[in-house]
């Protein structure tokens, strides 16, 4: 009897034991393998996000490329490719009248030739635009007269204007009164530019 609870015992013993042996051997390196795996999908979840943001970024980064761009684009097809000053002065003639300013003379004050990139426009334009075109720039005195409330306009439509125009100076002088509007005496000095984009 005691014979056999000893060997009901030792096969227990050697059953609990084997059991050990089986899950070190091959439930532990299973399980090992298991959370190298549920690190590495992490890892590369983390990578795979990253990637996704460094994506996003250059979408928009490629967006502003395609906008600044354009706008360079639109800076050069502004720029007449030779002077053109009936066109300019019917065009300051226009916005002078549609503001209820009177344009009495146009002056310039300068020759015209190639010059070097400055003001505005050289922030404007990027230095690969830069070699390919040669600006040059037509400087001008420009007489007008009118109310306050009119020159305001007109300043606002010149720097708004798809042309560049650089005003360098504004000189006043009122002239007299009509009703309860001033009427000024305005000199405008002004630089506009044009372009010579090489082939």
């Amino acid at each position: 009897m005691d014979e056999k609870r000893n060997r009901d015992v030792i096969i227990v013993i050697v059953s609990v034991i084997v059991i050990i042996l089986v899950a070190y051997f091959f439930i532990g390196p299973t399980v090992t393998t298991l959370k190298e795996s549920n690190y590495t999908i992490a890892t590369k979840g983390q990578d795979l996000k990253l990637a996704q943001e460094n994506l996003d970024n250059l979408k928009s980064l490629q967006s502003s490329l395609n906008v600044k761009t354009n706008e360079v684009k639109a800076l050069i097809s502004a720029l007449p490719a030779y002077v053109d000053e009936e066109d300019l002065m019917t065009s300051l003639e226009a916005m002078a009248s549609k503001e209820g300013m009177q344009l009495t003379g146009i002056t310039p004050t300068s020759g015209t030739g190639a010059t070097e990139e400055t003001g505005a426009v050289e922030e404007t334009i990027t230095e690969q635009v830069k070699q390919e075109i040669s600006l040059g720039e037509v400087a001008l005195d420009i007489n007008l007269k009118g109310s306050y409330q009119g020159l305001q306009k007109f300043v606002a439509d010149l720097e708004n204007n798809r042309r560049p125009i650089n005003v360098t100076k504004i000189s006043v002088a009122k002239e007299g009164a009509t009703g309860a509007a001033s009427i000024l005496n305005v000199t405008i000095s002004l630089t506009t530019y044009y372009s010579q984009i090489s082939s």
